[in-house]
């Protein structure tokens, strides 16, 4: 029986009948049913009999049934207040998304810095209204706005350090300090589940190694996890990698890894290193299935030209003479980078041609689209100028909040990382602009490529780092798994499963996804959106005994 949304209410009990199983506990598949009612499941078996005229039958013979998918990675913090919602990634077969990682975030943030904040906010300034300073204020609105999915918050630490001192790239006075760590203990009592690090990201790429001890000793104080965007993702990769672990081990705080990975040809070399001391030292991290990534045109700046500035200030010195020369040389190789903050040196470890402009906000729809899609070399190409004066052009037009794609690896160095047992599958999703293939594929395209087509993944594992890893680094206890007293957050898909989304069409929508149940509630219906909110925020001051023991 097909269930449309008419007929669903609240006490809806649906029996999905003949599907093969995953059950998230890694054990074998087998042929059975799973019933559901109201929003947990109350039983699994290889056939459920029921003369209950009320309940719905679903047949899924020759589907797969699995917990639906966590994405313990993303930035759709304003999804909930967007036309389009959370659909690009429920399509995905997705029914828990995590926010507030790589230290960015919209709370808190005083309604005196929000414009500034805003402004160049990696995670894209949608026009929404910010009714909220604190962040027990901006949980409430989002509750208040209603969740289609679920949704586990981060508190970024580049959001607590603009709140407490601004664009200020330097090290923390005490005060402001002390300021910035109120504001953390504010959002863990308000139910944040960790902190987060974006140590490439301005200002919080100048945070001293104090600083991040002070944050790292508190989220240990209160049981959080530390998610870091670590400063270095190429050259100084496992120093990098070290510093942090060296932190968090000081602290005595658990350390998750964000979008690991390697960039540039010369610095894949790392990645063998960097897993067996992730071994070693027992960490966590995620991952997509993509050799290319997305980030901001601002992070292409080293640091030194935004030190004791504004981001304004540094793209204005774009037009020095004296800065061009530099720039020139470090981008060249011909000049190294100072060595007191690390930094991903794009232009020179997969050069112009592989740097794409994804979004131009503020730019007029006329120059957007003439840009847009385009490498920096082609830009400079067209206007026949170098390459930093077309950066330096984007910059200034969008007043360093423009986007970028950046191919940074092969996909046999990709499939290395995420077959790592130790990892588990994230999209890093970026709303706004010309997305990335990832904001409507990720999901869909790793089970097509790593199990349907190589087989190197079996279903459970792939089903596994899918939902149950993400579930136990957040310590959530009641759903990810099939059975009886858990949510049911619950995916059926077929074999046939995949990724549309491209390049060049990124907007298309996966296949292969049947039903999707978030909470006992039905979003995808036979293949078919649904426009229900089931979702719930996931607060740790009000899930600790049920769900979480972080």
């Amino acid at each position: 029986m097909i269930i449309t949304q008419q007929n669903a209410t609240k006490n809806d009990i649906f029996l999905l009948s003949g599907a093969t199983v995953i059950n998230g506990k890694g054990a074998a598949p087998f042929v059975g049913d799973v019933k559901i009612e109201g929003d947990s499941i109350t039983a699994v078996d290889n056939t459920l009999h029921s003369n209950d005229e009320s309940m719905k039958r679903i047949d899924c013979r020759g589907l797969y049934l699995a917990p639906a998918f966590i994405d313990p990675h993303t930035h759709t913090d304003a999804a909930p207040f967007l036309p389009q919602g959370f659909r690009p990634k429920i399509t995905q077969g997705i029914a828990t998304e995590t926010v507030g990682v790589c230290g960015l975030g919209i709370a808190p943030m005083p309604k005196e810095r929000q414009a500034s904040w805003r402004k160049t906010l990696v995670i894209g300034n949608p026009d929404i209204s910010w009714s909220w300073e604190t962040t027990a204020q901006w949980y409430d609105a989002v509750e208040k706005a209603g969740l289609e999915c679920n949704v586990l918050p981060f508190v970024g630490h580049g959001t607590l350090r603009y709140a407490a001192a601004g664009g200020k790239s330097a090290p923390l006075s005490p005060k402001e300090e002390a300021k910035m760590l109120d504001m953390l203990e504010e959002a863990f009592d308000a139910g944040a589940i960790g902190t987060s690090l974006g140590l490439i990201y301005f200002p919080a790429l100048f945070a001293s190694r104090n600083e991040l001890l002070a944050v790292a000793k508190k989220s240990a104080e209160y049981g959080r996890l530390l998610a870091v965007h670590m400063r270095s993702e190429s050259d100084e990769l496992f120093q990098a990698l070290r510093e942090i672990t060296d932190i968090a081990e000081e602290a005595g705080c658990r350390l998750h890894i964000s979008h690991l990975k390697a960039i540039g040809e010369r610095n894949q070399r790392q990645i063998p290193q960097v897993l067996r001391f992730i071994e070693q030292k027992g960490l966590s991290f995620d991952s997509y299935p993509y050799d290319f990534g997305s980030t901001s045109l601002l992070s292409l700046l080293p640091p030194f030209l935004l030190e004791g500035s504004s981001v304004e200030g540094a793209i204005g010195r774009l037009g020095d003479a004296e800065t061009i020369q530099r720039l020139e040389a470090l981008y060249g190789g011909a000049q190294a980078a100072p060595s007191n903050v690390p930094w991903d040196n794009l232009p020179l470890l997969i050069g112009w041609d592989n740097i794409v402009v994804t979004d131009l906000p503020g730019v007029s729809k006329k120059k957007a689209l003439r840009y847009t899609g385009k490498s920096i070399a082609r830009i400079a190409e067209e206007e026949q100028s170098s390459p930093l004066a077309a950066l330096g052009l984007l910059l200034a037009a969008t007043e360093g909040a423009g986007r970028m794609l950046d191919r940074y690896s092969r996909e046999e160095r990709v499939e290395e990382i995420l077959l790592h047992p130790a990892g588990m599958l994230s999209s890093d999703t970026l709303l706004g602009g010309r997305l990335h293939p990832r904001v409507y594929g990720t999901f869909p395209r790793f089970f097509r490529w790593q199990v349907f087509e190589t087989s190197h993944l079996s279903l459970e594992e792939a089903v596994r780092k899918s939902s149950k890893a993400a579930a136990d680094l957040f310590g959530i206890k009641d759903r990810a798994i099939i059975a009886p007293n858990k949510k049911a957050d619950i995916v059926v898909f077929d074999s046939n499963i995949k990724d549309c989304s491209s390049t060049a069409f990124p907007e298309r929508e996966s296949e292969g996804i049947h039903w999707l149940f978030i909470n006992g509630k039905a979003k995808i219906a036979d293949g078919h959106y649904r426009s229900e909110k089931p979702g719930r925020l996931i607060r740790t001051c009000m899930q600790q005994d049920a769900t979480l023991s972080l």
